[in-house]
């Protein structure tokens, strides 16, 4: 469901797929190759809400903008069912796990994580680290930032196959 909110309507671009049972809300924007999943709410009432290219939002995940700290989410990032991201800043290759939060003004660096149920607290800088050999098979000796794009292609690839036929 797309809402305009505040004359603004949120921007999806076509190769993006967004679940009927989405809410996405203002000032809001889907990059390409990305998904939002089922009951995931992207919600621009603060302020905007950006998500870059072939990224995941997972089942149930909040993701707002607030009135100091816009929300961006960066390229070839996974945020897990369930978590919540407000006002905050999400560099490319990140790892964020189910019902893990990530609050105002902090930052996640490039290929960082925050594991299931973490908080990154207000205003803090999360730093390279991971486990996405474990959590996608992806290669232990590949770099973090080769990992989660290898993750995020697989996963965002096979979740267009499974939806393609969605009515």
């Amino acid at each position: 469901m797309e809402i305009k909110h505040r004359e603004m309507a949120p921007s999806v671009h076509p190769d993006a797929d967004v679940a009927s049972t989405a809410v996405l809300s203002g000032q809001v924007s889907v990059g390409a190759g990305s998904c939002v999943l089922h009951g995931a709410v992207l919600t621009a009432d603060g302020g905007p809400v950006e998500v870059g290219a072939n990224s995941v939002i997972m089942e149930h995940a909040v993701l707002r903008g607030t009135p100091r700290h816009r929300l961006v989410v960066g390229n070839h990032v996974l945020a897990g069912p369930n978590s919540y991201l407000t006002g905050c800043q999400v560099d490319d290759e990140v790892f964020i796990a189910t019902g893990a939060m990530v609050f105002n003004g902090a930052r996640m660096g490039r290929a960082s994580s925050v594991a299931l149920g973490g908080a990154v607290h207000i205003g803090c800088l999360e730093e390279a680290g991971g486990f996405l050999p474990f959590v996608f098979g992806a290669d232990p000796a590949a770099g973090r930032g080769e990992q989660m794009r290898t993750a995020l292609r697989r996963y965002t690839a096979m979740l267009a196959r499974e939806h393609r036929d969605d009515e």
